[in-house]
């Protein structure tokens, strides 16, 4: 029942967004308005990215399976993993800085594990970029480092922050710092798929200066 509550409540907001970039779409058409019409596109894009993301958690946490780990060619795969959110940010004129020169080649891992949750890290920075309204210009870093213990993912922005009450319950099922923007799964599958492949994650957070969350994996072979 919570679960369906709370998906309930996501559903309408994506509904309401939908309807909104509809309007604008269709108003701008009718007015042969440009910068309209390119609003309301912008906002079905990002609308119809949330509905799709939202689809893959709930498959996700509904129907568990066995990490089914494989050697990666892991430049490419987080070459990937940035693409696939860069046109997320790029609207915002957010920039993806990637820091892979430090990163291995190659590591063992479920590849749709771990771009499910490489995403679901990615697309949080990037909200938190675009609800700060106080900087001049939002960058995310992403960063794969090569350590004795194991091989670091970091993530890090300059968006909004979280106080720490926040930072306590961001990994906790149906929470969600975004109000009706969000679904309150993706942290928490994130965190599940970490500790899937033997890994940990941490974040930290300074609130009106940016979060950064690190994942740190067990070199392991397939």
């Amino acid at each position: 029942g919570v679960m369906i509550g709370s998906i309930s409540h996501s559903v309408k907001g994506l509904l309401t967004r939908l309807d909104g970039g509809f309007y604008l779409v269709d108003s701008g058409l009718k007015k042969e308005d440009t910068e309209r019409l390119e609003e309301g596109l912008d906002i079905l894009k990002l609308t119809i990215d949330r509905i799709k993301k939202m689809i893959f958690d709930i498959l996700y946490y509904s129907k568990e399976r066995e990490v089914n780990s494989e050697e990666i060619d892991l430049i490419q795969f987080a070459n990937d993993v940035a693409d696939t959110c860069e046109s997320k940010a790029a609207p915002y004129k957010i920039t993806i800085h990637r820091e892979f020169d430090r990163a291995p080649e190659r590591m063992a891992a479920d590849p749709e594990f771990m771009q499910s949750a490489l995403i679901n890290i990615l697309d949080n920075a990037i909200d938190a970029c675009i609800m700060d309204k106080d900087k001049e210009s939002h960058a995310v870093h992403f960063a794969i480092i090569d350590k004795p213990d194991g091989i670091r993912f970091e993530i890090r922005d300059n968006g909004v922050g979280m106080d720490q009450k926040t930072k306590e319950k961001i990994f906790n099922l149906f929470f969600s710092s975004k109000q009706n923007k969000g679904t309150g799964f993706g942290l928490f599958i994130t965190q599940n798929i970490i500790k899937q492949h033997g890994g940990a994650i941490s974040v930290k957070s300074t609130l009106g200066r940016g979060t950064c969350l690190t994942i740190t994996l067990p070199k392991q072979t397939a």
